[in-house]
């Protein structure tokens, strides 16, 4: 045992691009998840959540929270939340994001210019608020939850692939310019970027990447990035948030999407714009409280429901200390059933980030490794086994019998989730349509009844978890054809729970004797 820590020391002697960096820019940890405040609330806990192990947060307004929003406000409307941030003291939390996610809520159109004023118009709406509230930059979340701006999907049957990435190219420039009006030293987190086609990058053959690129979810991210790219200012900085670190088991895996944001990713970007993204371009990581404390719903189907509370709390440091290690500046921590703010954190997990914390800063190493945690993946079917165990599945055939199911189980559970998937694109398609035939006026009145709703949002306090037959009682009704789906979802994921509980059991009583886990 004593190789580990002279094996890391020499590491550290080494000193990596991303150590290196940390001298230019020290290490911020940002919190963000769902418990993510409004600004009165800020003003109001501002001392009391300073306490916390954090450099900033991600907080959002009422109202404005879309980055592709088709909404017209203007800044009467926000002036009372603006005034709110600006009478925030901050003193520990000096790096704070406004957050807008991605959602097509209201059916933008790449192609709509009259729309894209709206836009680009509340854009710098959002970069003012976050110039008033003294933050360094605005959070962006791509994943859209509904409808989706970035696939190259069937309403785009009339336009090439390439049409349709050389005007969200021009979105891209028209979006960046927006933020950075307000924002010249603007700071754009993304909680992910090309890092989510890391897969598609490394194809090879360039014909047969372009056309999984084409098919994939994200199939415009880089048009847009590379449009940001065309119009960046010097002062600008665009963090790739790398949210995949969310499920690493090993150092390995932040090292090797560092050096892919640095360089791997480069195949998605213009020759043009190629030493714009090496020059603005940081690499970013991610840190997900839920999934490694055992927090995530439904139990059994999580790599943290078969560790020990000892070891969930290992894997939480580990995660720490080598998300921040490896980012270039800027790591993000995300949560969801907990809340930092009023004092609902899992047993260990604020101690845990300030140890991580105190080792880098120290520059120390972190001193012990999680194998364990990395077998235990493997052996309760959340990824392939490593090269190296035929020997365990040929001594142990009731291994090989549990891993079979579980390998069913997930096809069949990918298969309703595209299911599921091209439902909801349809049916956002559907409301895009009927929001379309309406008219002007009754568009306009609509949008002002919305915003006069969000304007009232209440703060925020997470729900206690509903069981899921409960959570989906009211789908029955109202859409039976997604109902059917998620209730099929369901029944395969308590399915997948039962055999690999059914497993854990199996080698704990030692039939199994695959003796891979303690």
């Amino acid at each position: 045992m004593r190789l580990i820590p002279l094996l890391l020391a020499i590491w550290f002697i080494a000193v990596p691009a991303y150590v290196k960096a940390q001298e230019e820019h020290p290490k911020k940890l940002i919190e963000y998840g769902w418990d993510v405040p409004y600004p009165d609330f800020i003003e109001k806990n501002i001392r009391r959540m300073e306490e916390k192990p954090f450099d900033g947060i991600v907080f959002r307004l009422r109202g404005l929270n879309y980055a592709f929003e088709l909404l017209r406000w203007d800044e009467s409307e926000l002036k009372p939340q603006m005034d709110t941030l600006a009478a925030i003291k901050w003193n520990k939390f000096t790096h704070n994001f406004l957050c807008l996610q991605s959602t097509n809520k209201w059916g933008m159109n790449w192609f709509d210019d009259v729309g894209w004023h709206t836009i680009t118009a509340n854009l710098r709406l959002a970069g003012k608020a976050a110039r008033i509230g003294h933050c360094v930059g605005i959070c962006l979340d791509p994943e859209p939850y509904g409808s989706n701006p970035w696939v190259y999907s069937q309403q785009w049957s009339d336009k090439s692939f390439s049409e349709v990435e050389a005007q969200v190219r021009k979105r891209g420039a028209e979006f960046i310019l927006a933020l950075q009006q307000e924002l010249p030293e603007l700071r754009l987190l993304t909680f992910f970027q090309l890092s989510q086609l890391k897969s598609i990058a490394r194809e090879s053959d360039p014909a047969k990447r372009r056309k999984r690129l084409s098919e994939d979810d994200y199939a415009l991210l880089p048009a847009f990035l590379n449009g940001m790219l065309d119009a960046v200012g010097p002062g600008v900085r665009i963090i790739d948030g790398n949210e995949s670190a969310y499920y690493y088991t090993d150092f390995e895996s932040f090292d090797e999407a560092y050096q892919f944001m640095h360089e791997g990713a480069l195949v998605f970007i213009t020759p043009e714009n190629r030493d714009k993204y090496r020059s603005c371009v940081q690499a970013g990581m991610a840190i997900y409280t839920d999934n490694a404390l055992n927090l995530r719903q439904p139990e059994g189907n999580y790599v943290s429901y078969f560790l020990s509370p000892q070891d969930r709390l290992l894997w939480f440091k580990h995660n720490v200390y080598y998300a921040i290690k490896t980012a270039d500046e800027y790591v993000w921590c995300y949560s969801e059933r907990m809340d930092w703010w009023r004092e609902d954190i899992p047993s260990g997990a604020e101690e845990s980030i300030r140890f991580a914390r105190q080792k880098i800063n120290r520059r120390q190493p972190l001193g012990f490794t999680i194998d364990n945690i990395a077998s235990v993946k493997r052996y309760y079917g959340f990824q392939a086994l490593k090269n190296g165990e035929a020997e365990i599945l040929e001594s142990c055939p009731k291994f090989i019998e549990f891993i079979t199911a579980i390998d069913k189980i997930k096809k069949e559970a990918r298969s309703v989730t595209k299911q599921i998937n091209a439902l909801l694109e349809k049916r956002a398609q559907e409301a895009c349509v009927r929001g379309a035939a309406r008219t002007p006026e009754q568009r306009e009145k609509e949008w002002e009844a919305e915003k006069g709703k969000e304007l009232q949002v209440p703060e925020f306090h997470r729900k206690p978890w509903l069981p899921e037959e409960e959570r989906l009682k009211p789908l029955k009704s109202k859409d039976p054809e997604m109902y059917k789906l998620a209730l099929q979802k369901y029944k395969l994921e308590e399915e997948l729970k039962e055999v690999r509980q059914r497993l854990k059991d199996c080698i704990e009583g030692g039939d199994c004797k695959c003796g891979a886990v303690n």
